[in-house]
């Protein structure tokens, strides 16, 4: 199986039938978790549309009764329409961001940094976010590959005013990155108290667990963060007796710091 063709919103795919009319299978993983049945019988090749640009599928195929083999492929991303959208989105050009949208709505849907939301934040544009939310950019759209979100890259930054506006216009403080981490992670992790306060301010969970076990006041302590955010953290309800994957817990952490004292 392989990708014989692909654009923005499309990719062929081809597969070896061996000589003989074997009844072919195709299914894509929907964005539900599940698999899809999209195509049965005997062809060889077979388009697959409705995709967004610049984002990888998951795909599965069996001939007669062999097993099914997964594979990927990824749909191209719309370079000339995405780069002039990134201008407008820069520049502020209000009236070009819709006109662009109107004619590539799909641009709106890109899972990675060409994602006109995340670019909107990142160039601290809120104007231009607020028209994009209305046309239809999803607040808590996920990176393909890192898991983020826009307001996990505002926190990063420690854009406040940008975090401010994406939260009053419902973004979510459950969402976590590829390695579970939430926005009070991602606070942490710019080691300014302000941004943690922030965080914490706007119902992060505090004891939310990442891939290695560690909460926001464990990864506090491994990042040597000042005691200002390790108290705030404390002060919010973090719990300083959960074990990280190698039952290691926040005291834990400190001796292993060499912490001189706990805050």
């Amino acid at each position: 199986m392989k990708t014989l063709r692909r654009d923005a919103t499309s990719v062929t795919l081809t597969w070896i039938n061996e000589g003989r009319d074997l009844f072919a299978l195709l299914q894509i993983f929907d964005d539900f978790g599940s698999w899809k049945t999209i195509y049965r019988g005997f062809r060889t090749t077979y388009k697959v549309t409705n995709l967004f640009p610049g984002r990888i599928y998951r795909f599965r195929s069996k001939l007669g009764d062999s097993d099914f083999l997964e594979f990927e492929s990824a749909t191209e991303i719309e370079i000339a329409y995405s780069k002039h959208l990134s201008r407008a989105i820069k520049f502020n050009k209000l009236p070009l961001i819709r006109k662009i949208i109107a004619k590539k709505p799909q641009l709106l849907y890109v899972k990675n940094e060409e994602n006109p939301l995340r670019q909107s934040i990142e160039f601290g544009n809120l104007a231009a976010a607020n028209v994009l939310l209305t046309l239809g950019a999803d607040i808590d759209d996920r990176h393909l590959f890192d898991g983020t979100t826009a307001l996990m890259l505002a926190l990063d930054k420690g854009d406040l005013n940008c975090a401010k506006f994406l939260l009053s216009k419902g973004a979510s403080t459950a969402s976590k990155d590829c390695v579970g981490r939430n926005g009070l992670h991602r606070a942490v992790d710019t080691g300014r108290s302000e941004t943690v306060e922030f965080a914490l301010l706007h119902s992060f969970d505090v004891n939310c667990v990442d891939v290695n076990g560690w909460t926001p006041l464990v990864r506090a302590v491994v990042l040597e963060c000042s005691d200002d955010v390790i108290q705030s953290l404390i002060s919010s309800g973090a719990d300083v007796a959960i074990p990280d994957r190698n039952g290691f817990d926040y005291r834990k952490h400190l001796e292993i710091s060499e912490r001189k004292r706990e805050c």
